[in-house]
């Protein structure tokens, strides 16, 4: 899981949150994304956010590390080249559990020794996660997560004066881009049943637009919610004024006043309107004529309509 820091400073402390019975390992990268890693292509790519890969054996998940930490060090020899100005780094290594001084069971101390790093707003945080299969099986979809509540010094500003602390809640995603700060995109969850896919927009957008598109339309044409939409309707486009919309449409500019929608209505009638007409009489001419040449069968033959004549 990946996301763009919304703040600049010094993280010094803080406390993990995870469910430490399915906890295996987790690896927190600061200056790099899932992609510069390796991820989100190929095998190593997430049919959806919060849905993890299913690696059939032990082997499998010491090749993802492999592939993981290989592309690490080939981002850190570009940046030795001067690609990046700010080479990635590897900031914990969490591969052990520990029960808190409260007793609680899924909350485990900060790693030791404490390492405080800086880091930029912006600057992508990526974190890889890796589970211990469940014991005894289990139906469906099991919650399990990482949360960082983390502790950090403010940064200087541009004018060199200390920043104030901010209090942010990150939500990150296998997209930097797709990644929520202190709220979701209510939005983009339903229109996406949940989240997008890893590289591309789910065709339930598509599927949500053509659905109330139809309901519109439905609802504004064959439900007794019709009339009052046309009033409505009515009533927003003659702008409030007791004139009709078609009276107000061919008002001079003259010495009158024009109300919001006027030159809209004006522009509408004196161009949009006549070239609509245009194009919907060369339509119905070329539908004519192809009727005067015959219609064609599904086997592409011509079948001509027999007219009688004065003669006959």
């Amino acid at each position: 899981m990946t996301a763009q820091l919304p703040c600049s400073g010094t993280l010094v402390d803080g406390h993990l949150y995870t469910h430490q019975g399915v906890f295996d390992e987790a690896w927190i990268f600061s200056g790099i994304t899932p992609d510069q890693l390796g991820l989100n292509r190929g095998f190593y790519k997430l049919r959806r956010p919060w849905e993890p890969l299913a690696f059939v054996g032990p082997k499998q998940v010491a090749d993802l590390k492999t592939y993981v930490m290989g592309h690490f060090k080939q981002r850190l020899a570009e940046c030795q080249k001067g690609v990046c100005i700010d080479p990635p780094a590897l900031r914990y290594v969490i591969n052990s559990t520990e029960i808190d001084d409260d007793g609680e069971a899924r909350q485990m101390p900060w790693p030791q020794p404490h390492l405080p790093f800086s880091f930029a707003k912006g600057e992508h945080l990526t974190t890889i996660v890796y589970h211990k299969p469940m014991a005894g099986g289990t139906r469906g979809q099991m919650q399990q997560h990482l949360a960082l509540h983390s502790t950090y010094v403010p940064g200087s500003g541009k004018a060199g004066e200390d920043e104030a602390a901010e209090f942010h809640m990150v939500l990150p995603s296998d997209k930097p881009g797709w990644s929520a700060v202190d709220r979701s995109n209510m939005l983009r969850g339903l229109t996406h049943f949940g989240g997008p896919d890893s590289t591309y927009f789910r065709p339930s957008s598509i599927y949500f637009i053509l659905l109330g598109a139809a309901a519109s339309y439905f609802v504004c044409c064959h439900t007794a919610l019709r009339k009052c939409i046309r009033r409505m309707a009515d009533w927003l486009w003659s702008c409030s004024s007791p004139t009709t919309w078609s009276e107000r449409a061919v008002r001079s500019y003259g010495d009158e006043d024009y109300a919001p929608g006027d030159l809209t209505r004006s522009f509408y009638f004196k161009h949009v309107k006549p070239k609509a007409t245009e194009i919907s009489a060369g339509i119905r001419g070329l539908r004519r004529r192809h009727r005067d040449r015959g219609t064609r069968t599904r086997r592409g033959k011509v079948e001509y309509e027999l007219v009688r004549t004065a003669e006959g």
